[in-house]
């Protein structure tokens, strides 16, 4: 395989305790690939399928693999998760998608890379660019220009950057009480990641970054100009031709 920087991975997740599904998928990644930056937690509004909840998203850089390594470990933790695929476009406790593997391209059924659809999806692209601002996605450019593209459409609304954190000692975010600590501002609107004092409602370190040393507090080049951001689709752990969904997951 010709060298790459690293895989770059979707997380998705709407079905039980998202942010304890989606801590373990990063925990276990990080067991298996080796991770090396974690993005902030999205909320997602979810598109076509069933009615269901809104999704919890993110995305991870690991240590390059070949890509059916990259398959092999996905799948394991997703089946780890209990993740069935009963409807199409249905709910899921944990999606994971390999995005993109530098300028690498697979054709292997069982996992296309680039994903086919990440241009399309503010979820793929807003956290990516925050964990990488060069970042770029083969056949489509710049990931940040992709996002001002978005942006420029008003295809943000709809994605809602949390304070919760997926590394790190503090207890950010939880699903106990069936919702989560993103916070809300004195009027009741979600001012993402605020109490209504307008304080970290969900905390950090004692040195205000997260304690896993890469996963950052705050969108690289485009969390200040976000007023929310654009629904996507669910596409299966490996990327199968002909076995994406959609809804807010991943890719």
């Amino acid at each position: 395989m010709a060298e790459v920087a690293h895989a770059v991975l979707a997380l998705g997740s709407n079905l039980g305790d998202r942010w304890a599904l989606l801590r373990a998928a990063v925990r276990q990644l990080d067991e298996l690939l080796g991770v090396t930056a974690c993005s902030a937690v999205y909320e997602t509004d979810p598109v076509g399928g069933p009615e269901q909840d809104d999704y919890l998203n993110a995305v991870v850089l690991t240590a390059p693999a070949p890509p059916r390594e990259l398959l092999a470990a996905v799948r394991a933790v997703e089946e780890r998760a209990r993740r069935t695929r009963t409807v199409r476009w249905g709910p899921r406790t944990l999606d994971v998608d390999v995005i993109a593997l530098g300028a690498l391209r697979s054709d292997d059924p069982e996992i296309i890379i680039p994903h086919p659809r990440a241009h399309l999806r503010a979820f793929v692209c807003v956290p990516w660019l925050e964990v990488d601002p060069e970042a770029t996605l083969p056949d489509h450019g710049r990931v940040a220009d992709l996002v001002a593209r978005m942006a420029g459409a008003g295809e943000l609304v709809g994605l809602r950057r949390t304070s919760g954190r997926l590394r790190g000692t503090d207890a950010a975010g939880t699903d106990a009480a069936g919702t989560d600590s993103i916070g809300t501002d004195a009027a009741g609107t979600d001012s993402i990641g605020t109490d209504a004092a307008g304080t970290d409602s969900i905390g950090t370190d004692s040195a205000g970054t997260d304690s896993a040393g890469d996963c950052p507090a705050d969108a690289a080049a485009a969390g200040a100009a976000m007023a929310g951001g654009a629904p996507g689709d669910a596409a299966r752990t490996s990327t199968v031709a002909g076995e994406t969904g959609e809804g807010g997951a991943s890719a």
